[in-house]
Formats: C-alpha cells, sequence, structure tokens
C-alpha cells in the first residue's frame, strides 16, 4: 500500500465496470499520491474517468 493509504477496496459490477476506492491519513497524502502516482497508473489501467462529484467525498 501507499504511504498514508489507510484502506482500499475494488469493486466490479456486472457490467464488468470497476469501481476503486479508498481511505487516506489526510488530504495532503492523497493529493500527493494523486499529483505523482495516480495519472500513470490510470493510463496503465486504461481507466475511464468518473463524475467528479463522484471523486472525493
Amino acid at each position: 500500500m501507499t504511504p498514508g493509504m489507510l484502506s482500499g477496496a475494488i469493486g466490479k459490477g456486472q457490467s464488468g465496470r470497476c469501481l476503486a476506492a479508498s481511505l487516506w491519513d489526510n488530504e495532503y497524502l492523497h493529493q500527493r499520491y494523486v499529483d505523482k502516482e495516480l495519472a500513470a497508473l490510470i493510463r496503465e489501467a486504461g481507466v475511464i474517468e468518473l463524475h467528479p462529484k463522484w471523486a472525493v467525498i
């Protein structure tokens, strides 16, 4: 797991689409992960983007 990430889960629906959710120690560590690692992981996995309102709770 990435430093600062407390938990994570991935679910797969009947349509074959997946949803990944994660819980972070604080907003700074989450933003650091987004800025430094997430873009490469998204490109590698071929992920589609979600509606912005669904991205952060």
